[in-house]
């Protein structure tokens, strides 16, 4: 296997650094035959500048696994929301059905409310989910559905998948260019995984506006998401929320640090 290597200098623009990221995470995943004019990779931009120009390709890999760990059982409801706030954006951007392979014996999330779905941006006719009840189901279900190139996207609920089942799931939506999310427990054993990224979801506390906070009423969902491994890129964390008067992700507005008080390092927003 040989590449072709750009050499750059201090002045490398930032377009020149992020596409020199970009096929370096390609050579990660084991891509063949990447030269200096091959097409760029299918990406979900998320719409959040601080986020996409810190990932490697400019946004999420589409054609990759993402996995999202819940680090405590109370954080169910917020990595629930974070990928279906993707998979909102992947619907908007992709035609087809989203599949959603549910694990009945590990969260305890509740049915699915339909109007909640689409609050979030997600038509419940082009939500397929598949109730199941083992690790090999799901695992099995998802990647003869990113094998058969048919959804526009692929989320799962797994307790424990190990290094060779995210590995054929990396290379099944590869191959296709399908994205696949995984979502986890992470107060479970976690273990080694191949997805492209890896995400902490946790909750933090929603700071209602406007008529909301008027009313006493609580704000719109709020998180922090904690990339604490990228391909190809480097770990970062971000306080982020979804704007239901919009229907899209964006940072969180910093909360009003006390004098004296120092902001937390390292966390954007």
């Amino acid at each position: 296997m040989t590449y072709d290597y750009m050499t750059y200098d201090r002045a490398t623009s930032r377009s020149g650094m992020a596409d020199l990221r970009a096929r370096i995470a390609r050579i990660e995943r084991g891509e063949q035959g990447i030269t200096a004019d091959a097409p760029a990779l299918p990406v979900l931009r998320l719409g959040i500048a601080a986020l996409d120009t810190h990932l490697p390709e400019g946004g999420l890999a589409e054609g990759a696994l993402h996995e999202v760990t819940i680090p405590a059982p109370a954080d169910t409801a917020a990595a629930t929301g974070f990928c279906l706030a993707l998979l909102s954006k992947l619907l908007r951007a992709r035609k087809g059905i989203a599949l959603w392979c549910r694990h009945g014996g590990m969260l305890d999330a509740g049915e699915l409310y339909p109007p909640g779905l689409i609050q979030r941006g997600i038509p419940p006719d082009r939500l397929v989910v598949l109730n199941l009840n083992r690790d090999d189901d799901v695992l099995w279900a998802m990647e003869e559905a990113l094998r058969s190139g048919g959804p526009a996207a692929v989320l799962g609920e797994v307790a424990r998948a190990d290094l060779t089942a995210t590995r054929r799931l990396q290379l099944a939506a590869n191959e296709t260019d399908l994205p696949a999310l995984m979502l986890r427990p992470g107060w479970r054993e976690a273990g080694n995984s191949a997805a492209a990224t890896r995400w902490h979801i946790t909750t933090e506390q929603s700071r209602p506006r406007g008529l909301a906070k008027e009313l006493n009423e609580p704000g719109d969902p709020r998180w922090r998401a904690e990339l604490f491994r990228c391909r190809g890129g480097a770990p970062g964390a971000w306080r982020m929320e979804w704007r239901n008067e919009t229907g899209d992700l964006a940072l969180a507005a910093p909360a009003g640090d006390r004098p004296g008080k120092p902001r937390d390092a390292g966390i954007a927003g």
